[in-house]
């Protein structure tokens, strides 16, 4: 009754409080005091740190534990104090998202002169999460990018063998389904989830991954969390200023034939920081900027014939520039010894010159556009008394599209048009999307409260509860026009003259107008997940401690059309023990189950709003033929267009105010089996849409290795539920559409249908004997799986499971077979060696050696399996939209894999001391060993060119290798016979596909 009673107004507190809970931006620190092994209660426990405004102070509890929450990263002394005893000292390293240990013996004496220890309980251990921290100076040492991009990827359970760029998988996860955090910050954009560059490499002060065990205060993945944490200033003036140096012509080449050689152009990447204080122990401040124009060396898509001399393309090389300053303010105040607050803001002013959709055949496929990006946040860190301890949080995110598009609307400059004839399709004549419509915002916003209760008892053990509530929304704005005339043409295939000009051939047999038009103006979204977690870390003894946790998750989901896509909560147990054998700190066992559940995407949550939402319906092209394979330059391609729309608008009622509108256009052209898109009308939400969740199970071991060393294995299991999915029967009700054209309602529901799973073991290791560091990271995984449930364009998606989408069309077993999925990666290893070569007045020199290995990757056999031909079956009567027209069909999901590839980089760091300031000079090469290995694929490479007719032996036409159609529900195809493997299959198609030949870089500056 006293403990509940001792409790009481935390737990009162906390409900009074209508704000959420943010991200951890700090660290905590635990221990126990004995002397001649008992408990010592009373001990006076003092903690100062180059990173903490003052001191903080507590007093041992009955059971001679204590906790100190809430610190902000960094270096501590811990002094260990009570009168008839000696000291005693501790120095401590406090890392982000972590609890360090600092345990102490105080013995009697007369002596006063405390008893120093640098030695600790490396945190890593002591953490019951499975967890990875790398410093700025780890990050300075290595040869790597100093990002918290690349801090992620040295970690184990990490790679970013993912669909989409600036993404990554964390033990298994899908790219878009990890939270990813600067200064407590949601960096990742609404739609596919990629990371934004919402830093300054010198401002970054560590960065932490948690790939497994999570607590409770995490929420809204699946995956796990990578959280950074920018510097702060302090009670001394310290700054910096650099210069990066690259240039496209310091990497060799690859030994793709068609690599043209890259530009000879100096790049410079400018970088200042600042940081001191206004008044010494109260009012701090920090400030970083940088200024980079840089460019990347890019090409459009070569295309080579033997066989026809109209199918000759030469690649025309461009240059993919940003012109990018970012500004970061950081102020940390006291308000009172016991109250503070943290102000943040980083800004990033971005124009990007020449962003394409790739692939592409021509310029006119460029887009210039300006990225405006930023984030804010505000922590306020209040100490109650000496057990209790109250954060929160406010932080907000914003982020743009300008001019991302075409800057014409007219039918002929404004219309994309995709090469059917390749895979995927080629685009030419106008960029994707639309540059001069209305400006498109990704943003979010979140609110956090928790609180810290320390809890110290004979009893019952040390108890430190946390407990917070959180609130996160995002929201988005969009006009979502696929291209600027808001039509887009699929042409039969595209002709090249030796000049480069390009010749669209229209072809009535397989070419058609896709018409995306908006119906509605944009308005926002507002996607909500509203939280609660509470959670208890035991030591109950010296040998067995736990943790205790469970997280709620509320979702509200509201589209810009105001219609509920969710409203559902999840409960998230999180659940660990940890046994230490010898009651030393320096063995600990751990056994866990967790659960996580993730938040309602964007994309899905909107997938059947009117408001901003293009539809998409498909109309076929009947005119004539255009550019005949017989003469197939015949009309160049602004006039090939012309030529097209005229037809169509003779159909159609003709061309109004400069365009076309095809609500007025006849059912009869309506392409059999293509897009019958209509915003609002084609899809309900089934029930309530559930967030997709993991379960997970731990298995871990660590031990201490000397005084400065650590080694940690963990085994991990996981496999996910409730993916999201989309389902069309026959049974279901058809929709009604303002334009008179009839569809097939689809229902978004949660499948089970749909099957992820992954194994792990996940080795980490770091030991720095004198003047050395060394390091290992090493995964050996399983993920496997029968879709992917996500992809480039989209980001997630609704997977169409086998008896739940057009089964009688698409419900063969060969479209959704089980598998080892893209983020499978057998083997992951980086290994490291640091060693300070020299460190004497004339300067430090330190040298490093990072060595990787990345088992190769799987990739499909798969080919698109045309399912229009499936005719006279009665029992389709059922389907008004004609079922869809092409399914994928694998032979295999993963019988072929890239090669396994090794790469050494070393880098130089020497600084040379100069009064107060040094002058530095890093110097890195990528690669050393210039060793070339295809690591990358794309569809292209794995596309087969057999065309599948399903239940008619009458071949597709267009077929014109000749294969033999077969039924994909009754016949296993044969090779030669009914398929065969493309020319280029398992070849690379660009010089990306190969990893990165050697590359020479560095930096060169002054800091103080």
């Amino acid at each position: 009754m006293r403990t509940v009673k001792r409790l009481a107004p935390l737990f009162a507190a906390l409900l009074l409080i209508a704000v959420p809970l943010v991200a951890q931006t700090t660290a905590d620190l635990t221990g126990q005091v004995t002397t001649e092994g008992k408990p010592l209660p009373g001990v006076t426990v003092t903690i100062s740190s180059a990173t903490l405004q003052g001191v903080r102070t507590t007093i041992t509890g009955e059971n001679g534990g204590y906790q100190i929450s809430g610190l902000p990263p960094g270096d501590y002394t811990v002094k260990f104090e009570l009168s008839g005893l000696q000291p005693v000292t501790k120095h401590v390293p406090m890392q982000l998202s972590q609890t360090a240990r600092a345990d102490a013996d105080l013995k009697v004496s007369a002596v006063t002169e405390a008893i120093t220890v640098t030695a600790s309980t490396p945190s890593v251990l002591e953490t019951p999460q499975v967890a990875a921290t790398f410093t700025s100076k780890q990050m300075e040492s290595l040869p790597v990018a100093r990002t918290p991009i690349a801090a992620a990827l040295l970690a184990p359970g990490v790679n970013n063998n993912t669909l989409s760029a600036n993404q990554f998988s964390i033990s298994g996860s899908p790219g878009y389904d990890n939270l990813v955090m600067v200064n407590g910050v949601v960096v990742t954009e609404n739609v596919r989830s990629q990371v934004q560059n919402l830093y300054i490499e010198d401002a970054v002060q560590e960065t932490t991954v948690l790939s497994g065990a999570i607590s409770a205060e995490y929420g809204r993945f699946t995956g796990g969390v990578v959280n950074s944490i920018t510097k702060s200033g302090g009670n001394n003036f310290s700054g910096s200023f650099r210069d990066s140096l690259s240039n496209p012509s310091w990497t060799g080449l690859t030994p793709y034939v068609g690599q043209a050689k890259p530009v000879d152009h100096l790049d410079k990447v400018f970088e200042e920081t600042l940081g001191g204080y206004m008044l010494k122990d109260r009012l701090w401040f920090f400030g970083a900027g940088r200024q980079a124009k840089t460019g990347v060396q890019r090409s459009t898509t070569a295309v080579t014939s033997t066989t026809n001399p109209f199918r000759n393309l030469a690649a025309l090389n461009y240059t993919n520039t940003t012109d990018q300053k970012r500004l970061e303010g950081k102020t940390t105040g006291q308000i009172t010894p016991k109250h503070s607050l943290v102000a943040s803001y980083l800004r990033i002013k971005e124009n990007e010159g020449n962003n394409a959709f790739t692939p592409i055949y021509d310029a006119a496929s460029l887009v210039q556009r300006s990225l405006p990006n930023a984030l804010y946040s505000y922590h306020y860190n209040g100490v109650i008394n000496s057990n209790t301890l109250l954060e929160a949080q406010y932080s907000r995110r914003t982020f743009a599209f300008v001019n991302s598009g075409s800057t014409f609307t007219d039918l002929v400059k404004g219309t994309l048009l995709l090469d059917r004839s390749t895979s995927p399709n080629t685009r030419f004549n106008s960029p994707t999307f639309c540059g001069v419509c209305a400006t498109e915002t990704r943003d979010n916003g979140e609110y956090v409260v928790k609180g810290n209760y320390y809890l110290n008892t004979k009893a019952v053990g040390n108890h430190n509860f946390v407990g917070g509530l959180d609130n996160f929304k995002e929201k988005r704005f969009a006009e979502n026009h696929q291209s600027g005339s808001d039509y887009r043409m699929f042409v039969t295939t595209a002709f090249f003259d030796t000049a480069g000009k390009i010749y669209p051939q229209f072809n009535p047999s397989n070419t058609f107008i896709r018409w995306t038009p908006i119906f509605r103006k944009g308005s926002n979204d507002k996607i909500t997940t509203q939280s609660a977690f509470l959670n208890d870390k035991i030591d109950f003894n010296q040998h067995w401690s736990f943790n205790l946790g469970v997280r709620y998750d509320k979702n509200d989901a509201l589209d810009a059309d105001g219609t509920v896509a969710s409203k559902d909560s999840a409960i998230s147990p999180r659940l660990t023990a940890i046994f230490d054998p010898f009651a030393n700190g320096r063995h600990r066992f751990t056994a866990s189950y967790n659960q996580y559940a993730s938040r309602i995407v964007e994309g899905i949550a909107t997938s059947n709003q009117n408001a901003g939402n293009p539809g998409a319906i498909d109309y076929a092209y009947k005119g004539d033929i255009i550019n005949p394979t017989s003469n197939p330059t015949q009309t160049p391609l602004d006039q090939a267009i012309t030529q097209a729309f005229a037809w169509f608008a003779s159909q159609c009622g003709g061309i109004v105010n400069g365009t076309i509108d095809a609500s007025k256009c006849p059912s009869s052209l309506l392409r059999p089996g293509g897009a019958r898109n209509i915003p609002g009308y084609n899809a309900v939400f089934e029930n309530r849409l559930k967030s997709p969740s993991v379960g997970e199970i731990a298995l871990g071991y660590g031990a201490q290795l000397g005084n400065s060393g650590f080694a940690k294995i963990d085994l991990i299991s996981r496999k996910w539920k409730d993916f999201y999915g989309s389902q069309v029967l026959q049974s279901n009700p058809k929709a009604n559409t303002p334009l008179g054209i009839p569809v097939d309602l689809q229902r978004i529901i949660n499948t089970s249908d749909i099957k992820r799973s992954y194994k792990a073991v996940q080795l980490q290791g770091q030991w720095n004997p004198h003047r050395s560091q060394i390091g290992l990271n090493y995964t050996w995984s399983k993920l496997r799986g029968n879709d992917e449930g996500e992809n480039a364009g989209s980001g997630p998606i609704a997977n169409l499971p086998l008896a739940q989408y057009y089964p009688e069309y698409a419900g063969y077993s060969q479209r959704l077979p089980e598998g080892y999925l893209t983020a499978d990666q057998r083997h992951r290893l980086r290994t490291w060696f640091a060693y300070d070569v020299l460190a004497s007045r004339y300067g430090n020199l330190n040298a490093s050696v990072l060595q990787s290995y990345d088992s190769g990757r799987p990739y499909a056999t798969v080919f698109s399996a045309d399912l229009l031909n499936y005719t006279g079956a009665p029992k389709l009567a059922g389907y008004v939209g004609g079922g869809p027209s092409t399914g994928n069909y694998y032979l295999c999901r993963d019988c072929n894999r890239t090669a396994g590839s090794t790469h050494t980089d070393v880098a130089l760091n020497y600084a040379l001391p100069i009064s107060r300031a040094q002058l530095f000079i890093r110097a890195t090469v990528t690669n050393l060993f210039d060793e070339h290995a295809l690591v990358g694929y794309d569809t292209g490479r794995a596309a087969a060119t057999g065309i599948l007719s399903l239940g008619t032996q009458v071949q597709a036409a267009g077929n014109a290798a000749g294969f033999t159609a077969f039924n994909p529900f009754t016949t296993t195809p044969v090779a030669g016979t009914n398929y065969a493997k493309a020319s280029n299959f398992g070849q690379a198609t660009a010089f990306t596909a190969f990893q990165v030949a050697r590359t020479y870089g560095g930096s060169v500056g002054i800091r103080f």
